[in-house]
């Protein structure tokens, strides 16, 4: 019986999913005028009533694991792909302020096909608003006008780009942290009161009444949640009496909406005068002027509060992850880690150009490697904030939630690396999890700035500093260094990841970052890649050119050695792998291991491509070269063919004779 009423349940809530209506509608015939608009978008209309009646459903996270959730919701993402979620709802106000705004609440959720697409939810008077993250590609939800609730304005991130000038500053702050270590965190999730002021121009822009600015400030705080607890374990919540500290009139409200400066210190008279200094770890304020500015390593101490974030446009992707993100990364004692020289932290510049991830300043500090922030923190950032709430300050006012347990990857460590220069490499984490949790994968590189400042985007006789970017975290254990794209055209760079043609030393940190569902932990390994500049280029110098193989045929495959065999390199042996689908996977060994002598000869596979590609990578070390065209082979079909020996007799009937029968297996029977 009970198997029979969890299968009725079941039904009945995908079905909820399955008749919700999201209506895709033609973008001239919708809004009249956007709050925002992306390079590209899609709108959908959806009754906010129907998705309520799915959310209100759902049990809260301190009775399921999410991924245990029956109640399951449907939502689009950017390319009008209709995705599910499990979902459940979690708690980011304090009981006194959700019984003020019960109808403003939090939700979260996971794929039923795949544990790391998440998605985040919030409902306030303005509706249904969402971001989707899957593994890496984000989408955002929002409405498109604040006037018309049904309409949604879907994006990917990369199609929104900045508008607003922006400029950030980091204050001092004493005691800010402790010592920096490897080991990045706990893996307990930890709870800080957040009492969150908003000047009156930010409670007008957003509508100027208590719940439309209650809800404003959910959406952006869930968001945050959304990477913090992913990438550091960490949850805000809305301490009890954050409504007092919204104000709605900017001439009488205790704000200078437009100096950021001046509000640090606004702020932390008014959330302790307030709030009382007893009663929240961390302190921000919202505005629409006034750029982004907070004390370094602030939480938990007598600068808590020490925290601005303003744009003229305070809603979207760009304002809660490029901005407010930001901001609070710093307020958790992470740095900045663009290499440009805008308000550039040396030791910490360990990401090219303005760098891409949070605590850059991607868009807005020429050269640019792209026009928004990736929603993932730099393992330098991370290693910061780990340490400051594991170890630092942060351990002092947090709350662990104890509901919570996980237990960290574990990752095998590596040797350091000499390779050649001028020759591609791939570095690869082996990591397993205690609890089978999904795993993602990322390496960063861990050079800052010294001086003399290099060229950027860098150069590839760069003597310092960075010369890869980061990118967000994958499936893969395994990245190359330039990416796949780049080496299968010949080249050994692009704009922002660029293989050193001179003599130095590279550091680098592998991270393998699990997910429960609601929040992650990380084990990490350091290693460095020295290029040897009396080595290299290693290259493939066959198969320059398209060429057509019959399967099972012999071939040859040539390289130059380049010196690679002599100290400190030393690789004695080259792997030879064959990918049939243009280099996106390599499954097909054609040696295991065949002296790094410059030449072999392998056997066509039996694989029918026009897209086949060799790679020759080092045993026991990881540079590599893929040729540079395309390899045809034309495939056999299976057969097999039967003799006998012997196989030609005479015998007499009522006599016996006796043959050896043999079947012989062909191209791959």
């Amino acid at each position: 019986m009970k198997f029979l009423l969890s299968t009725l349940t079941l039904f009945t809530l995908v079905a909820y999913a399955s008749a919700q209506s999201w209506t895709l509608v033609s973008e001239n015939s919708s809004v009249a005028t956007y709050d925002f608009k992306p390079q590209k978008f899609k709108i959908y209309s959806i009754s906010d009533e129907e998705i309520k009646t799915i959310l209100w459903a759902s049990p809260n996270e301190k009775n399921i694991d999410v991924r245990n959730s029956t109640n399951i919701i449907q939502i689009p993402t950017a390319d009008g792909v209709l995705h599910d979620f499990k979902i459940v709802e979690y708690d980011m106000m304090e009981p006194e302020l959700k019984s003020k705004f019960p109808d403003i609440r939090t939700f979260y959720g996971v794929s039923p096909e795949n544990g790391l697409t998440r998605v985040r939810i919030d409902y306030g008077n303005q509706g249904f608003r969402a971001v989707i993250n899957d593994i890496g590609q984000k989408t955002f939800i929002d409405y498109a006008n604040r006037s018309q609730n049904n309409e949604r304005i879907v994006y990917f991130t990369k199609d929104y780009v900045k508008s607003d000038p922006w400029e950030c500053s980091v204050q001092g702050e004493s005691n800010a942290r402790g010592e920096s270590g490897l080991r990045i965190g706990d893996c307990q999730l930890r709870s800080y009161r957040l009492a969150l002021a908003t000047t009156g121009e930010y409670s007008t822009y957003h509508g100027g009444t208590p719940t439309s600015v209650m809800s404003a400030v959910t959406t952006s705080i869930n968001r945050v949640n959304e990477v913090y607890e992913a990438e550091f374990a960490v949850r805000l919540m809305l301490v009890a009496n954050t409504d007092q500290i919204f104000y709605y009139n900017s001439s009488t409200d205790p704000y200078t909406n437009n100096n950021g400066s001046t509000m640090l210190g606004q702020n932390i008279t008014t959330c302790n005068n307030v709030i009382g200094s007893a009663n929240y770890d961390i302190g921000h304020v919202f505005s629409t002027g006034g750029g982004g500015v907070a004390y370094l390593g602030c939480v938990c101490g007598s600068n808590k509060a020490g925290g601005v974030t303003g744009q003229p446009n305070p809603i979207g992707d760009n304002f809660d992850i490029d901005y407010v993100a930001h901001e609070m990364g710093h307020q958790f004692g992470g740095n900045h880690t663009q290499y440009n020289n805008c308000n550039r932290n040396n030791a910490t510049a360990m990401e090219p150009g303005s760098a891409s991830s949070i605590m850059g300043y991607a868009g807005i500090c020429s050269p640019n490697v792209q026009a928004h922030s990736d929603a993932t923190f730099h393992a330098k950032n991370m290693e910061e904030t780990k340490t400051f709430i594991s170890t630092g300050n942060g351990n002092s006012c947090d709350q662990i939630i104890t509901t919570f347990t996980n237990t960290a990857p574990t990752v095998t460590s590596q040797p350091n690396y000499s390779i050649p220069k001028s020759t591609p490499f791939a570095l690869t984490l082996t990591a397993t999890d205690p609890e089978g949790d999904d795993i993602i994968y990322a390496w960063d590189q861990m050079n800052g700035y010294s001086n003399p400042a290099q060229t950027m985007p860098p150069a590839s006789t760069n003597t310092s500093g960075p010369v890869f970017r980061n990118i967000m975290p994958t499936i893969s254990p395994t990245r190359y260094f330039p990416d796949m794209a780049t080496i299968l055209t010949g080249s050994t760079s692009n704009t922002w990841e660029v293989v050193p043609s001179i003599g130095r030393t590279m550091s680098f940190r592998g991270v393998a970052r699990d997910f429960t569902g609601v929040a992650g932990c990380n084990s990490e390994i350091n290693l460095t890649v020295t290029t040897v500049a009396a080595a290299g280029p290693f290259i493939i110098t066959s198969q320059g050119s398209p060429v057509t193989w019959t399967s099972g045929s012999s071939q040859t495959i040539t390289w130059n050695v380049a010196s690679t065999t002599a100290s400190p390199i030393s690789c004695a042996n080259v792997t030879i792998l064959f990918s049939a689908d243009g280099g996106t996977t390599w499954p097909t060994t054609l040696a295991a291991s065949v002296p790094n002598s410059g030449s072999a000869s392998i056997t066509a596979p039996n694989i029918a491509t026009t897209q086949g590609r060799v790679m020759v990578k080092a045993v026991g070390n990881v540079f590599l070269d893929v040729n540079n065209a395309n390899i045809t082979i034309n495939a056999v079909s299976p057969s097999f063919t039967i003799s006998a020996t012997p196989n030609n007799f005479s015998a007499c009937m009522g006599t016996s004779h006796n043959s050896t029968i043999s079947i012989t297996p062909e191209n791959g029977f």
